[in-house]
């Protein structure tokens, strides 16, 4: 029987397992995000679900024997609960506390601009993405200045994400993994034709990640649908993401000789990370927090203000109703 010491207890709290789940999936705590793959977060709900899954997943995995060797003190300290109020890019707590009070800001907004087009954007240039050993050095401000001055004069919420391509490796001599620093916004207020300069213009001087792809790409959207978009947002790195050539009939330009080969296409698929792999990517946000991964401009910066204070407001009263129960106990 293996047996855990009582600080590392202490470190990530009790573990009671939820009813249904079966002893397989126990052994494999992966197992018990496999069958959420293809939820998509657009709603509180499940935000919460999927979250709280990959939380579960990651103390379960820290208890193991690889799990101990993966896991550094820090990154530990950062995602238990009660450092919500820290607001950690690696802290389950703070980004459901925080999606929770964003999605109230932003409900106010759109139902000032009920008759107005949104717009997502998403901006993923490849000069951002990098080795994933060299990630937790990657210096996000740069990222937040160059997409400021991309969506410069416009109402917008921004979030600087991570993404994990476990396959993909675009640099001569690389085959690690590869980190994509890139952000999503939702932009409102402006023209079609705004919007659509902002992303031919970065197409025009950005190389995409993956060929064939673009660096830049934006949808108009309804207001109550684009307020799906902010748990999208705001969603922990809990994807892998492995890219192929495409396979089908390629014709010989001399011959006219048909044959199955590489089209000159990529494809993506997508799956959960594994316990292995969200580790790396906990170790790459580092001791980021989720204020220094946001930015806005115009009538966004009230909204992000507002969310963060919501935010915070709210982790601390429920930490003092916890201490007084503590304390009461005493």
């Amino acid at each position: 029987m293996r047996v855990v010491s009582t600080a590392h207890q202490h470190q990530l709290g009790r573990f009671k397992r939820p009813s249904g789940m079966t002893h397989a999936t126990l052994r494999n705590p992966h197992n018990r995000l496999k069958d959420r793959c293809g939820m998509r977060i657009l709603s509180l709900a499940a935000f919460r679900s999927v979250h709280r899954q990959f939380e579960t997943m990651l103390r379960d995995f820290s208890t193991t024997a690889r799990g101990r060797k993966a896991f550094d003190a820090d990154t530990l300290q950062r995602m238990e609960r009660r450092k919500g109020m820290s607001l950690f890019a690696v802290n389950v707590r703070s980004r459901i506390q925080l999606a929770w009070a964003a999605d109230r800001e932003f409900a106010k907004l759109v139902s000032r601009r009920r008759d107005e087009e949104f717009y997502f954007v998403t901006l993923s240039p490849k000069e951002f993405a990098i080795p994933i050993e060299m990630a937790p050095s990657f210096d996000h401000k740069s990222l937040r200045m160059w997409a400021k001055e991309q969506l410069r004069g416009l109402n917008y919420v921004g979030m600087i994400e991570a993404a994990y391509y476990s396959n993909y490796n675009p640099i001569p001599g690389r085959r690690s993994a590869m980190v994509s620093w890139h952000v999503h916004a939702i932009v409102w207020g402006c023209s079609a034709r705004r919007i659509t300069a902002v992303v031919e213009r970065v197409n025009a001087v950005c190389e995409p990640l993956i060929p064939c792809r673009a660096a830049a790409h934006a949808r108009g959207m309804a207001g109550d649908t684009a307020a799906k978009r902010i748990f999208y947002m705001l969603k922990i790195a809990i994807n892998n993401y492995r890219v192929y050539a495409k396979k089908g009939d390629v014709v010989d330009q001399l011959t006219g000789e048909v044959t199955v080969g590489n089209t000159g296409e990529m494809v993506t698929r997508k799956s959960r990370l594994r316990p292995g792999q969200a580790v790396k990517m906990a170790v790459v946000m580092g001791n980021r927090t989720l204020p220094v991964l946001m930015f806005s401009a115009g009538e966004g910066a009230v909204v992000w203000i507002r969310a963060r204070a919501l935010t915070r407001s709210k982790i601390r009263h429920a930490d003092e109703i916890f201490r007084r129960k503590i304390d009461s106990l005493f």
